[in-house]
């Protein structure tokens, strides 16, 4: 049984078929292409510094956070 779509953008469901049929090739072109790859190694190093700088040290736990 297929998923009920939620779609309430007001543009027909099979022009967004459409589009991402278009969309998808070239997605998975650039993935698999070298600079497709390079980007993604960026940016998932850049993903674990960020992860890296929110880890809350263990003294400051209970403690209200200045953002």
């Amino acid at each position: 049984m297929p998923r009920k779509r939620k779609n309430n953008t007001g543009v027909p469901d099979y022009e967004i078929d459409s589009i991402a049929r278009v969309l998808y090739s070239s997605i998975i072109a650039y993935c698999n292409s070298e600079q497709g790859k390079a980007d993604y190694a960026e940016w998932k190093k850049q993903q674990l510094n960020i992860q890296k700088t929110e880890i809350v040290p263990t003294e400051s736990i209970g403690q209200p956070q200045n953002k």
